[in-house]
């Protein structure tokens, strides 16, 4: 896999989607190729209400903690 698509966090309200190279598994991790994903309520005060107090844009993939996928590696 050369790239994957994966949403970003640009500004409060938007988010982008684009392709990127997928990350390395470390140690303790898993890389799981993401068939199904939703958004968590506590997602939507992040995107909507600018709750995050990082700067911007977020690393590909954030917000987003619901999903059910394919263990590719561990």
């Amino acid at each position: 896999m050369e790239t994957m698509r994966a949403g970003r966090f640009v500004e409060v309200g938007r988010m982008e989607f684009e392709h990127v190279p997928p990350p390395k598994a470390k140690e303790g991790d898993l890389l799981v190729r993401t068939a199904l994903a939703s958004i968590c309520g506590s997602d939507l005060h992040v995107v909507y209400d600018g709750v995050l107090r990082t700067p911007f844009p977020q690393v590909p993939g954030y917000p987003g903690h619901e999903g059910v996928g394919e263990v590719l590696e561990s």
